[in-house]
């Protein structure tokens, strides 16, 4: 059922792209077939060859699917902006992604986020001093979990070992939580963001 949907919401993304390119397109081919403005030649080499109509085409088109495609499968670049966003820390030069994942938004831009990153042994100790001293961030007495985006990813990784563990709950209501967990024996650090 949950694929249902999901083919559903990608098909209604790609409408809804197809739909405002035409829409957006209408008035410019109506301006270059009948206007006579200077700005827009009609004997132009870029309006009439066929090529590069194809070409321009052709780049609208793959715009459009890597717009959805990153919509569904942010890029690494999204999830160091979390951290970095939800915990006021930068995140390590020489830390790299080794597990992430998220959901699409819904209609009220509640999403969730999560992933795994390695970094040195210097820099968990930094990151570990620097949450403990953030009044935000609490100690967290429940054993560490992987976020729900991440969960059958996670098989090579024991969620026993990430042992120093914080959570800050940005909402009274608790809809909107940030998760840490540190593994400082592998020195990796894992952190699920949630709003529901």
């Amino acid at each position: 059922m949950n694929y249902v949907i999901i083919v559903l919401y990608v098909l209604f993304l790609f409408g809804l792209v197809a739909i405002i390119s035409f829409l957006v397109s209408i008035p410019i081919y109506y301006l270059i077939k009948y206007g006579k403005n200077k700005l827009f030649k009609t004997d132009s080499i870029w309006l009439t060859d066929k090529k590069i109509k194809l070409i321009l085409t052709a780049m609208i088109i793959l715009f459009s699917a890597y717009q959805t495609y990153t919509a569904f499968y942010p890029t690494d670049s999204f999830y160091i902006d979390e951290f970095a966003n939800n915990t006021n820390i930068e995140f390590p030069s020489n830390a790299k992604i080794l597990v992430k994942g998220a959901s699409y938004p819904d209609i009220h831009g509640d999403y969730s986020a999560s992933a795994i990153f390695k970094t040195d042994e210097k820099n968990i100790r930094i990151l570990i001093k620097s949450i403990d001293t953030n009044i935000n961030f609490k100690k967290d007495t429940i054993p560490c979990y992987f976020g729900g985006d991440i969960i059958d990813q996670t098989d090579g990784f024991d969620h026993n070992k990430f042992n120093i563990n914080y959570y800050w709950n940005l909402t009274k209501s608790n809809t909107y939580y940030f998760h840490l967990g540190f593994d400082t024996t592998n020195n990796l650090v894992t952190f699920n963001r949630s709003s529901w």
